[in-house]
């Protein structure tokens, strides 16, 4: 289904009468079977409703609070310094943030002091369970 709905049913004239027949869910936009479509769309859903619902803390307070935990100035935690223990800490706030606040990792870069490419690594790092 998804994005080779059209290809696969032999184009626009099967596509109207499996219309009606309930074909399964598609979306254009994604490429795969009607589970794997509802999947991605789900999780999609999920994510907006993350950005979108008042968080109970912003990223600064995890900030703060991940610091005095570790000892760690926020200054030093935001100047991008490559200090292992502010690597860490960066590294923790960012998977927090994005799993908890689900801000963009533009958003969550921009108040670690590090580029977006640095959060979506360590949130991949932290996904894979290496420290």
């Amino acid at each position: 289904m998804g994005g080779g709905l059209i290809r696969s049913l032999g184009g626009w004239s099967q596509v109207r009468s499996a219309g009606s027949k309930g074909a399964g869910k598609g979306d254009e936009r994604i490429l795969g079977s009607p589970q794997f479509v509802l999947q991605v769309l789900a999780e999609a859903e999920e994510r907006q409703r993350k950005q979108i619902r008042a968080p109970e803390k912003s990223i600064d307070e995890m900030i703060e609070q991940e610091c005095a935990q570790r000892e760690l100035s926020s200054q030093e935690l935001r100047n991008g310094g490559r200090r292992p223990k502010a690597t860490a800490a960066r590294m923790f706030i960012a998977y927090r943030a994005l799993a908890e606040l689900g801000p963009s990792a533009a958003e969550a870069a921009r108040r670690l002091g590090v580029a977006a490419s640095t959060i979506t690594r360590a949130v991949a790092k932290n996904e894979n369970g290496i420290k």
